[in-house]
């Protein structure tokens, strides 16, 4: 009985252990090759938070005319799929229109007059997203409509 019991044990901790090496083999994980429907962009958006790393060298969040500070929350942008980006601030009202086009995979180049910004996005969902410009400050927003 006890040889049949541990035969038993053996045997369900073998299958235990295919299964766990199969099953994250075929998993999709999230990861640098994973592609980010481009769909989920477009929308308006508000922004949750910047993790600023430098804080005191002009980054490209500056360079897109975004104040850090307690008015954050008031910036929302509007992704049209014709590449047109619309950056609001609630509290005057005042909107300006940037361009975008997409580059390498995952990478959005954000234009400003004559300045442009490479932008990585690293998560996109359908309520939330996340954002890596070139100097390393990430922008995380969640979707107003």
């Amino acid at each position: 009985m006890k040889k049949t019991f541990i035969g038993l044990l053996i045997v369900a901790a073998i299958g235990a252990g295919a299964f766990y090496f199969l099953y994250e083999r075929t998993c999709d994980k999230p990861g640098p090759l994973t592609k980010i429907p481009v769909e989920r962009i477009f929308g308006i958006w508000k922004i949750d938070s910047i993790n600023d790393v430098k804080k005191d060298t002009l980054q490209d969040i500056d360079r897109l005319g975004i104040v850090k500070d307690s008015t954050l929350k008031d910036y929302s942008f509007e992704f049209q799929k014709d590449g047109i980006l619309l950056r609001s601030f609630s509290p005057s009202g005042k909107n300006d229109t940037l361009k975008f086009e997409w580059g390498k995979e995952k990478e959005l180049i954000v234009k400003k007059d004559s300045t442009a910004i490479s932008i990585t996005l690293l998560t996109a969902s359908k309520d939330s997203l996340a954002m890596e410009t070139g100097t390393h400050e990430i922008l995380y927003f969640s979707k107003l409509k």
